[in-house]
């Protein structure tokens, strides 16, 4: 029986675990309060004693004591990512056989602490993730976040149990990546007009490589894999201002200030870009050690391809028939690129019009449609539709004076799109999970983006976390008045209206 009147189902826990009971009395910790863990999960320990030190406001110190008040310990039984909590008056016992799972069981005890205020309900936990792949992405380009905040939203994902960020570093309006020997990227290319003054300012804004080792650092000890996006062939017209010869026409060029699909891209016809992709590429791959890379290869328009001399010539020798079937011969060299670099690449659902290698990842971004056609065509993929579920650059209502544009999407949109909706057994084996899209257009500041982030977020992080025979919006909905507990006492500023 739940030990006070009034509880929550599940504790209040956004994602919902796969098994959770409650048990007669609560915990309340007392000094000393300490943490052991086996040998494999030290480093989970050490996360955990900041953590927990800050939702229960009571130091917690790692010691070698089995008989700690948190005990960790290794499981060989278990699946990967899957834990144990036992939480009881004397304290807190967790199993995992992985240290993703160690860490999952103390981020479940740290959310436990920040809804209840420290007197947490006895209960009995088991848990395990329903997808591999359960990810946010945040667009650095069009609004430049500053490494802290990066490092915040990669902690409030990682309560969430999401284990991907998609790091969207180059587009038309900025190239944040600096390249070594290549310092025209960032003095030109990184350079951003903000308009919203008078006259407009104008700054210079990249990630340098400090910065972007402390964000891998951070996103590591807190089991999250860092996806970058290089965007090619299109959206490019930052580059093209640093590089005009890389275009088809020589132009001048700038960092766009406005958002949309612009006719200037790569020139496939020109051997330099490719070499020039190469160098960028083992950059990236020297930076990010993940194995992910993604591409882009999205709204790519071909008309200067069409008229580019040196393009017509590249069809003719390839024996392509048209423009349309160079993006395709495009999109194959760019995924080779990373082919021989040991990564392998990601892109967007455009690129399964391209006979791209079968190992390419496709993000489904136009609709689940596109999902079900790339796993059909026997990619791999991550669902992230932007109609009705996870562009979370859409507004939560529709009243004029609500955040957000291209649309409305409401946290009950976003709580009942199923990826796997509609899939055949075969499809649904090839789908890793999904994701929620954070574009910054219209997103000037970080307390804007976690206000478009959340809950909508916590929505798509429970249907890639709990099985969908457990999912409920009804049940979500009774669980996320006491999940805002854990999200206020973070400071998160959130959307508070109607979820419908």
């Amino acid at each position: 029986m739940p030990p006070i009147r009034n509880t929550p189902p599940d504790g209040g826990l956004v994602p919902r675990p796969r098994v959770f009971e409650y048990c007669p009395d609560s915990y309340h910790p007392k000094l000393p309060f300490d943490i052991s863990a086996d040998p494999p999960f030290a480093a989970e320990a050490a996360w955990a004693a900041e953590a927990l030190s800050a939702a229960f406001t009571l130091p917690v110190v790692v010691v070698e004591d089995r008989r700690a008040a948190i005990r960790v310990r290794y499981v060989a039984d278990l699946e990967p990512e899957g834990y144990r909590l036992a939480l009881r008056p004397s304290g807190a016992r967790i199993a995992a056989s992985s240290s993703a799972g160690a860490f999952y069981g103390l981020q479940t005890l740290r959310a436990l602490a920040l809804i209840w205020e420290g007197r947490i309900p006895c209960c009995i936990i088991e848990d395990a993730p329903r997808f591999g792949w359960r990810g946010f992405m945040l667009d650095t380009v069009r609004n430049f976040f500053e490494p802290a905040f990066i490092k915040r939203l990669i902690d409030l994902a990682a309560l969430h149990k999401l284990n991907r960020f998609h790091w969207h570093l180059t587009d038309d309006q900025g190239w944040r990546l600096p390249i070594p020997g290549r310092p025209e990227l960032v003095q030109n290319s990184a350079r951003k007009v903000d308009r919203r003054y008078v006259p407009p300012l104008e700054r210079t804004l990249y990630y340098d490589e400090d910065a972007i080792q402390d964000i891998l650092a951070h996103a590591a000890q807190r089991h999250v894999t860092v996806i970058p996006e290089i965007e090619m062939p299109g959206h490019v017209l930052a580059l093209l201002s640093s590089h005009p010869e890389f275009s088809c026409i020589g132009s001048r060029f700038e960092p766009e200030d406005r958002f949309g699909i612009y006719a200037d891209v790569l020139c496939a016809g020109n051997d330099d870009v490719f070499m020039f992709l190469e160098e960028v590429m083992d950059e990236v791959v020297r930076l990010f050690p993940g194995l992910y890379v993604h591409f882009g290869g999205d709204e790519v328009p071909t008309e200067r391809w069409a008229l580019c001399p040196r393009c017509r010539k590249r069809m003719a020798d390839e024996g392509l028939p048209d423009a349309a079937a160079l993006q395709g011969w495009f999109t194959r060299q760019a995924a080779g690129i990373l082919r021989r670099r040991g990564r392998r690449p990601v892109g967007w659902d455009e690129i399964v019009q391209s006979a791209t290698p079968k190992d390419a990842i496709v993000m489904a971004w136009r609709s689940a449609e596109r999902g079900r056609e790339a796993a059909e065509a026997g990619h791999d993929v991550v669902m992230c539709p932007g109609s009705r579920a996870c562009y979370l650059d859409h507004k939560h209502r529709d009243v004029p004076d609500e955040p957000g544009h291209l649309g409305v999407s409401t946290v009950k949109d976003s709580y009942l799109f199923d990826p796997l909706e509609n899939l055949s057994e075969n499809q649904k084996s090839r789908i890793l999970g999904m994701q929620g899209n954070l574009w910054t257009e219209i997103m000037y500041f970080g307390r804007h983006v976690e206000y478009m982030a959340f809950p909508r977020l916590s929505a798509l992080a429970e249907t890639a976390w709990t099985p969908g025979e457990l999912r409920s919006f009804d049940g979500f909905s009774a669980r996320l008045r006491w999940w805002g507990k854990a999200l206020d006492s973070l400071d998160v500023a959130r959307y508070r209206g109607p979820l419908e």
